[in-house]
């Protein structure tokens, strides 16, 4: 509406989504969702398109973040229940954090729309209904297929690392550093395992910018369509590499745990990783009906839906009604002047 007069405020207040022009009143504009500001309907257009673009960002974030979560917590949950320490140290893991939400916010968050796309269909095919789930079964297909291709990538190296690409040692009690301070095999290992799973990492970001199973191919003509996602792509290579050069001095070694590593392990890693392409589109031929149990996965909702969820949340209603009556029973031992008896809740 044009917002001309008051009279038009009421209708802009019931619509869905209530526009008017930048000229409107100012009783108008502040019952609109939206003012448009240069008077222009086209920008309509520009705001639907940018609003879907946003919209798929996030589940391309979601696409990338989910994986790394996944891979992630079951390699050093395997690490550290099996052998006793986990595949990357604190510094590592802060870094695979800041890579996986920040820069991953950065990269994935500023994908444009396609200017070239079809008005027609971007006003009809594309529509995105306020009921639509961020998360869908073509997501979680690609997820859990390259979370599985991760975690077997880096649990082949943490048990048969050592005699793959060494002579062998004890995976448990052979320490990082010798008694000279010389870097152990066990050490170089954890290198190659860290620097693995930094660019299996970086590589399936590519993966995750394409989340329509339709698109097989990667490198697109859209594949260089943002600019911000190159800037943080190379900041993260640039770092990852700094991690391996820090390996080569005295100090800086001990701080950051890491080695540096010959070309020929870096082209081992490297290639590894660009597998994760591979994956990616193999992935999307997969027929979605080995996925069904995924529709009951509902990460979206005001109460849990999946059993994961229901669990844990089980586990702690059951945890707060221990704690209230142990509670209650100190505080009526204590009113009859009894020594309150140890149920070896503290202990838990």
């Amino acid at each position: 509406m044009a917002g001309d007069s008051i009279a038009d405020a009421e209708a802009l207040k019931k619509a869905d989504v209530g526009m008017c022009m930048g000229t409107g009143c100012d009783v108008a504009k502040d019952n609109s969702d939206l003012v448009i500001l240069d008077n222009d309907f086209y920008s309509i257009q520009r705001a639907i398109r940018w609003g879907r673009s946003i919209f798929e960002n996030v589940r391309k974030f979601m696409v990338f973040q989910m994986t790394v979560n996944i891979s992630l917590l079951t390699v050093t949950f395997l690490g550290g229940a099996t052998l006793g320490h986990l595949p990357l140290n604190v510094i590592q893991m802060l870094w695979v954090n800041l890579i996986m939400d920040i820069l991953a916010a950065i990269a994935l968050g500023t994908e444009p729309y396609d200017k070239y796309e079809d008005t027609g269909k971007a006003n009809k095919s594309n529509r995105v209904s306020r009921r639509e789930k961020i998360m869908t079964q073509e997501m979680w297909r690609q997820i859990l297929v390259q979370s599985a291709f991760q975690i077997t990538v880096i649990t082949i190296y943490m048990y048969f690392g050592n005699l793959i690409f060494f002579d062998g040692f004890n995976l448990v009690s052979t320490p990082l550093w010798d008694n000279k301070g010389n870097a152990t095999n066990r050490l170089k290992l954890d290198t190659l395992i860290f620097h693995t799973f930094v660019t299996m990492t970086l590589v399936n970001q590519i993966n995750a910018r394409v989340i329509n199973p339709n698109d097989l191919n990667v490198f697109t003509l859209k594949l260089f369509n943002n600019k911000w996602f190159w800037i943080v792509f190379g900041f993260e290579l640039f770092i990852q590499q700094g991690f391996l050069f820090l390996g080569a001095g005295t100090l800086t070694k001990k701080i950051v745990g890491t080695y540096y590593l010959e070309p020929v392990y870096q082209i081992i890693c490297w290639t590894t990783a660009f597998l994760g392409i591979a994956v990616g589109i193999g992935a999307k031929k997969i027929p979605l009906q080995h996925f069904e149990f995924t529709k009951n996965i509902d990460l979206e909702a005001a109460e849990a839906s999946d059993f994961i969820t229901q669990a844990m949340e089980d586990g702690d209603k059951y945890f707060q009604r221990r704690y209230t009556q142990i509670t209650q029973d100190e505080d009526e031992a204590e009113a009859d002047g009894e020594t309150p008896a140890d149920d070896g809740y503290d202990t838990i």
